[in-house]
């Protein structure tokens, strides 16, 4: 947006650098720098169009910033929720893969007693089908903890992001509203010497 002489990327920059020493020392440097620049103009209505661009993208902002919002909250919200869910839920899953290994286990070692009582041989297809069990079961609990997992850190992702806009458009819509008040300034000094 570089309409009326004003270089939004470039008077963004100057207003980030206010007080960090990339820039001006302090706020008030600032806004007398910029009342100066607007103070050579003459023409009452150049301000007053460049007043009315400014508060419209100062509008757009908000307006996208509130959308964020809209969707910031909920993720952030689902996300608390599935970590606390989430905690219970694997220790609960990981206790019955461990109770469906010992089950494997003891029927296994059942299996083998019986076996050595009754004389008989140990039908090597029933360990078989009994390891398959729980290698299945063991490959399953990973996925869905894979599953969790990766669900999770989209979220974290989808967050950082949402916040990143969020700021990003905080920033601005302050910037805006300082920018503004100096042109209100402007105005009301080139008021006063018009009457």
């Amino acid at each position: 947006m570089a309409d009326y002489g004003f270089d939004e990327k470039v008077e963004l920059k100057k207003y980030k650098g206010v007080g960090s020493g990339k820039g001006f020392y302090n706020y008030c440097s600032w806004e007398e720098s910029v009342l100066e620049r607007y103070r050579k103009i003459t023409e009452l209505k150049f301000i007053t169009n460049l007043k009315a661009k400014l508060n419209r993208e100062c509008r757009q902002c908000e307006n996208y910033r509130e959308s964020i919002l809209s969707f910031w909250i909920p993720l952030l919200a689902l996300m608390i929720s599935l970590a606390l869910t989430l905690t219970s839920a694997f220790i609960s899953l990981k206790q019955y893969q461990d109770s469906v290994h010992n089950d494997a286990n003891n029927a296994y070692l059942e299996s083998l007693n019986k076996a050595n009582v009754e004389g008989n041989i140990l039908n090597e297809r029933n360990v078989e089908l009994l390891q398959n069990r729980v290698d299945q079961l063991k490959l399953s609990m990973e996925y869905v903890f894979g599953s969790f997992y990766l669900l999770y850190i989209i979220l974290v992702v989808l967050i950082g992001i949402f916040w990143v806009n969020l700021k990003e458009k905080s920033e601005k819509i302050v910037f805006y509203k300082d920018y503004i008040i100096v042109l209100d300034k402007v105005m009301e000094e080139k008021n006063k010497d018009i009457h």
